[in-house]
């Protein structure tokens, strides 16, 4: 609105836009969560090892944790850079004037606090569950220790098929 009359748009497109971004995101940290967990037999022996000559849990979720984040803003940079490249497509496509406005603080924390929720989240269940492992155990050979989120990931899996029939049933 500008002067209390509308000057175009519908709130109801922004809401929906703004409802799919949300699922797509949910999605993606549901398959990052998976994928680091399915890795995580591959990545018991470095917490064995670890472990054993003398590290604490907590520097080991700090560890996974970093990890994860510093993946997020990886993607944060790659997404930032395919945006500029293709919006002017998009814009021609559409028929609109989207502008990706980089200068704007308010722009800029919401994009930062949202990858860095999304990095928390995503890199938290992983984290723990690698940080849990017993190092005598896992040195033997036994990776199954750590791995008892078979059935959280079973419905992560769901929830993200779910939500993948959402989106193509509504679009």
């Amino acid at each position: 609105f500008e002067n209390g009359k509308n000057a175009g748009g519908r709130i109801q497109q922004i809401y929906l836009f703004g409802a799919v971004a949300v699922l797509i995101l949910v999605m993606a940290c549901i398959n990052f969560t998976n994928l680091s967990t399915a890795r995580a037999a591959t990545r018991s022996r470095e917490v064995g090892i670890r472990k054993s000559i003398g590290a604490q849990k907590i520097s080991l979720v700090v560890q996974f944790i970093s990890e994860s984040l510093l993946l997020s803003f990886i993607a944060l940079v790659f997404a930032v850079v395919i945006v500029q490249l293709l919006l002017p497509f998009f814009n021609e496509v559409t028929t609109k004037s989207i502008r990706l406005d980089l200068t704007n603080p308010g722009f800029i924390i919401g994009v930062l606090g949202i990858t860095l929720i999304c990095g928390l989240l995503a890199g938290s269940y992983p984290a723990f569950i690698l940080s849990k492992f017993n190092p005598v155990k896992v040195l033997k050979g036994d990776t199954r220790l750590g791995l008892t989120g078979n059935s959280l990931r079973k419905s992560l899996v769901i929830v993200q098929f779910t939500a993948s029939i959402i989106l193509v049933v509504g679009s």
